[in-house]
């Protein structure tokens, strides 16, 4: 997840196609990392300290803000491809734009690297 991670907060936009797949990887990772954990908590961190604990809490609020992004980068691409909805498909476009400036703002306040660093070296 750190590997992609790092690629994607490179990127200034992610409406390409190409950008779009990494930042989904990224969140294919968290999201098979925080299942994973809701199945076997037990066994992946039998003693569970409070900063793994804050970095799971990271974790499952940085899946669920690149999952509406995702939502809405479908729509959009979905525009895109049928070539439809020009006005409403700008819209996406600079909501996405936004959406993905507030999130690798967030990333950076809330130690996005540093929760992935902290759990992988619980592990």
């Amino acid at each position: 997840a750190l590997h992609y991670l790092t690629i994607i907060m490179e990127y200034d936009d992610v409406l390409s196609r190409e950008h779009q797949l990494q930042y989904h990887n990224f969140r294919k990772e968290i999201r098979s990392f925080i299942d994973e954990y809701n199945l076997f908590d037990f066994v992946l961190f039998p003693q569970l300290d409070p900063d793994a604990a804050a970095a799971i809490d990271i974790l499952k609020y940085s899946r669920t803000l690149l999952g509406e992004m995702n939502d809405q980068w479908e729509t959009f691409n979905l525009y895109r491809e049928e070539n439809k909805e020009e006005a409403a498909r700008s819209k996406l476009a600079d909501a996405i734009d936004k959406d993905w400036s507030n999130f690798k703002s967030w990333c950076e306040s809330n130690d996005l690297a540093g929760a992935i660093e902290t759990l992988a070296d619980e592990l």
